[in-house]
């Protein structure tokens, strides 16, 4: 029973060790030099007089675009091949309004390629970047 009661105990402790917290999953949105020039780049036609310096994005994707992606694997997969000239850019860049910006605190959100994105996806992503 002794036996039992270790295993069980162990495997709680390596499940919950190796289980995605929403921190894991969350956008880091402060953003360094080198990802600030990268965006201002990418995203020059777009962006017009939008400086990324200093601003709290949010990288999102999925289906719908409302799945919150990671900083970094988002980069790897859709920003870096940008910039090293391996393929051209298939991210949007998307602008908030001061209320949304109030609400979520994010200034804009880069989103990979979706498949539909509706303004009641919009509201959904709004909601679910104010909870990070």
């Amino acid at each position: 029973m002794k036996t039992i009661r270790n295993v069980l105990i162990g495997l709680f402790i390596c499940v919950n060790g190796l289980s995605q917290t929403s921190s894991d999953l969350s956008t880091v949105s402060s953003l360094s030099s080198s990802e600030v020039n990268a965006l201002n780049t990418i995203f020059i036609k777009k962006r017009k007089d939008f400086d990324f310096k200093e601003k709290v994005v949010a990288f999102t994707g999925g289906i719908r675009g409302t799945d919150i992606e990671n900083k970094v694997l988002f980069f790897d997969k859709y920003l870096n091949p940008v910039v090293e000239g391996k393929s051209r850019n298939v991210c949007a860049l998307i602008f908030l309004t001061e209320e949304e910006k109030l609400v979520c605190g994010f200034d804009a959100i880069v989103m990979s390629p979706c498949k539909l994105f509706t303004k009641k996806d919009r509201k959904k992503l709004i909601s679910k970047l104010k909870m990070e």
